[in-house]
């Protein structure tokens, strides 16, 4: 099953490193709700929901106010109470694959593997894949 964390620029202090790979090891128990990506050229970001999808242009639309708030569409779970604002350019999208949906090759170099994650971010057309 694949889903897809969606953070938005923040400027919070309290944040959670979240390390380089993308590779998520079985002596991990939550992921963070607060990332922040290593190059200061991305800052800091917060996670502001989990969408049960594994198309980036659906979960971008589905994280946009188009006719109701974008929490409410039932694909989506928002973290925490915040209303947030819609996911634009510059946000990032971490697709996390777990079971059968991470990459063989990546299971087969490190067989302790749980959860992959590949991160985007949104720009003006598309997105950028940055790990």
């Amino acid at each position: 099953m694949k889903t897809i964390d969606v953070l938005h620029r923040d400027n919070e202090k309290d944040a959670i490193r979240l390390e380089g790979t993308g590779i998520r090891r079985r002596l991990f128990e939550q992921r963070p709700k607060k990332v922040v990506i290593q190059d200061l050229y991305y800052g800091m970001y917060n996670k502001v929901a989990v969408v049960k999808e594994d198309d980036l242009d659906l979960a971008f639309e589905l994280t946009n106010h188009i006719y109701d708030d974008w929490w409410e569409n039932p694909s989506v779970t928002k973290i925490g109470d915040d209303n947030y604002r819609s996911t634009s350019v510059g946000d990032l999208m971490v697709v996390c694959s777990t079971g059968v949906d991470i990459p063989k090759e990546v299971f087969e170099e490190n067989p302790d593997c749980i959860e992959y994650y590949e991160c985007f971010q949104v720009k003006e057309f598309g997105f950028e894949k940055i790990w």
